[in-house]
């Protein structure tokens, strides 16, 4: 299974997520979770792999950490993001993530191997998930996501934020 989250509006790339998949073996599926309903545009588009993807519109916080969990790998193709919090939720859940080097991802992605350095690159994207086929490397990529995502916590960040308020107002 390959998860994609999320609106499917242009900079996501929900568009290159489906040519990810149409470029893979027959045995990998995407589940798809979010953006409501599928448009026609959408759905022509999955008409190729037809049986190869299930949609949700909908699910809750605790079913999506179960996604992650049993996901081969998070598909996070967007074109920009100001920070990518579904990022550090599906490293968090032992979940790999693929994703561009691009915007704040690699800020949030950290020194997990296995970025895609270039930009929209379908052959590096297919590349990477079948890297993932091997299992010492897959836990190694699962490991370094963990332990990448616990540098974010809300605490931290409210912390920081009110030391740097702090900071501001004694000027």
């Amino acid at each position: 299974i390959l998860s994609f989250v999320g609106k499917r509006i242009k900079y996501k790339n929900f568009t290159l997520a489906v040519n990810i998949l149409k470029n893979l073996p027959e045995n990998y599926h995407l589940v798809i979770v979010g953006g409501g309903d599928l448009n026609k545009k959408e759905i022509e588009m999955l008409s190729c792999i037809m049986n190869r993807f299930t949609h949700f519109k909908y699910i809750n916080s605790e079913e999506l950490n179960i996604l992650y969990n049993v996901s081969f790998c998070y598909l996070y193709p967007s074109e920009y993001e100001g920070f990518g919090l579904p990022v550090l939720e599906s490293m968090q859940a032992g979940c790999p993530v693929l994703c561009q080097n691009v915007s704040s991802i690699p800020e949030v992605y950290g020194q997990v191997d296995n970025l895609v350095m270039n930009m929209n690159s379908l052959n590096e994207f297919c590349k990477n998930i079948l890297k993932l086929e091997d299992a010492t490397y897959r836990k190694k990529i699962i490991k370094q996501g963990v332990l990448n995502a616990k540098k974010f916590s809300w605490n931290k960040t409210f912390n920081e934020t009110f030391d740097f308020y702090n900071y501001v107002n004694d000027l």
